[in-house]
């Protein structure tokens, strides 16, 4: 019987998406070798993954470190000519102000249990975006907390230090496939959230919106 759930921030509650990420998106095409919107998100985020993967307890980097590393990164790999402070300011900007998915407000509104954010990004951006958008929940479950980004198991572990939760009980539900796996290698129960089909025939357990979450608990 699932008694707690964790849910992922970064696409699964907040969208990719806002001026702050257009503005982004819009500088580095302009200011690097890459010229088509959708490489430079894969860049990105390829990117990313990659880092938060490789730093790791003693080698941890916040979220904030991570992507000044990778913006510098860009100046050699793709030829970025821009100020990072200000792109990092935009990033930033993401965090605190992206976009809620309508269906992350009603699951949040609906839940019936206790519902724990759990994020490679920093509490203070969560959470203030979190109240701008008049959204409530039980906690928040930073990568700053276990020293480890998912889907290291560590994050969750931690997770379900924080919540009193046994691994059985609780219930993960995030946008990527390092969401379910760091679950699961933590013997939690886990869905992933599929908007698009991206993992359709994957033998995944998913779910395409978290409406539809709402029935399973």
């Amino acid at each position: 019987m699932i008694k707690t759930v964790f849910l992922d921030y970064t696409g699964t509650i907040v969208r990719m998406a806002g001026p702050e990420m257009e503005e982004m998106v819009r500088r580095i095409l302009k200011g690097s070798s890459i010229h088509d919107p959708q490489q430079i998100l894969a860049w990105w985020f390829g990117n990313l993954r990659t880092m938060e993967a490789e730093h790791f307890l003693d080698t941890y980097a916040d979220e904030e470190t991570l992507c000044m590393m990778l913006l510098e990164r860009a100046q050699e790999e793709i030829g970025l000519k821009e100020d990072l402070g200000q792109l990092q300011q935009l990033n930033i900007g993401l965090w605190r102000n992206g976009p809620v998915y309508e269906d992350a407000k009603i699951f949040l509104d609906r839940c019936p249990l206790p519902v724990y954010v759990l994020t490679n990004n920093s509490v203070k951006y969560v959470q203030e975006n979190l109240e701008k958008k008049g959204l409530k929940a039980a906690g928040i479950i930073s990568a700053d907390m276990a020293r480890a980004c998912k889907p290291h198991k560590e994050l969750f572990l931690k997770g379900l230090e924080i919540a009193g939760s046994e691994p059985g009980q609780t219930l993960m539900i995030g946008d990527s496939a390092g969401d379910q796996d760091g679950a699961l290698a933590a013997g939690m129960q886990a869905l992933l959230l599929d908007r698009k089909g991206k993992y359709a025939g994957s033998g995944r357990k998913v779910i395409s919106s978290l409406t539809q979450a709402l029935d399973c608990l």
